[in-house]
């Protein structure tokens, strides 16, 4: 599990794609203190597994389901991705609880930078954007955001970044035409599937509740 809160990018030092599992190899550098293999780390907002760890380097396995769903697969040598570490329990939580778990990867319409922040606006599929409204939790790349605005009907979203946060973590080098992997919050996600459920499964029992509000007006 993890919160969304960028300990700080890293750069690609390995990546080999010539087999079925991508091999990505990060520059960690004091991130890789304890860090033993089987550790889960988010790298991009995409929950990995540590296959090696040594002097500072860890190695990731990434499925070909992984790497078609997630921007990975666009990593090159150089590449800077965000890293965090996984939540510990006793620790302060900023952001939300995130899985590590993307939905899919949004394509960024728009990106503009100032000394006061910037704004990404991005389109989600039709898939997802049900579970998206202004005001709701999202993570871009692994960011903890909130969605400044979101068109339910379109599905483009709005995202605000403070300096601290362009800083901290690739966002602030987003510009049109880039990809982000994207992850909804899962309570909401829950919410909104078991009420569509329960509709469809009792349609009457809407009909009645907007009767009886029309009979009490």
């Amino acid at each position: 599990m993890f919160t969304g809160i960028v300990a700080r990018t890293c750069s690609v030092v390995g990546f080999n794609d010539s087999s079925p599992t991508l091999d990505l190899r990060i520059r960690l550098g004091s991130l890789c203190d304890e860090l033993v293999d089987g550790s889960s780390v988010s790298v991009n907002g995409v929950c990995l597994t540590v296959t090696e760890c040594n002097n500072g380097e860890a190695k990731f396995d990434v499925v070909p389901a992984t790497a078609s769903l997630t921007n990975l697969s666009q990593c090159k040598l150089g590449s800077e991705v965000n890293i965090e570490r996984s939540l510990k329990f006793g620790s302060e939580i900023g952001g939300h609880v995130l899985s590590g778990h993307v939905c899919e990867t949004v394509l960024v319409s728009e990106a503009s930078n100032t000394l006061q922040g910037s704004t990404i606006v991005f389109k989600a599929s039709d898939e997802w954007k049900r579970f998206l409204f202004s005001k709701g939790f999202i993570a871009l790349n692994g960011v903890s955001l909130t969605l400044a605005e979101f068109d339910r009907e379109t599905g483009v979203g709005r995202v605000n970044l403070i300096p601290e946060t362009m800083e901290r973590t690739n966002l602030g080098r987003t510009k049109a035409g880039d990809t982000l992997n994207l992850e909804i919050d899962s309570q909401t996600q829950s919410i909104v599937e078991t009420t569509e459920s329960f509709l469809r499964e009792n349609p009457s029992w809407l009909r009645t509740i907007l009767e009886n509000q029309v009979t009490a007006a």
